[in-house]
């Protein structure tokens, strides 16, 4: 069984699911992604919800941008 990972970094020491305050929506991060967003403003409660482990190469920012015309940028 894998361990639950951070969604920003895949770390997994002090990884736990948050409820984002201004969001209203859950996200899975380890204790270091954590303070450095609490740094930035960002404001994050508890959940009751016990972290798992995410599959990261299927996020969105992770996948690799097609484009139909190679040639230009």
């Amino acid at each position: 069984m894998r361990k639950p990972n951070c969604i920003i970094c895949g770390g997994v020491d002090g990884v736990k699911m948050l409820l984002d305050v201004r969001q209203f929506g859950l996200i899975q991060l380890c204790s270091r992604c954590r303070k450095k967003l609490e740094e930035f403003g960002w404001k994050f409660v508890e959940a009751k919800r016990k972290p798992r482990y995410i599959d990261r190469s299927k996020l969105s920012w992770k996948q690799p941008i097609k484009r139909k015309d190679r040639g230009m940028r």
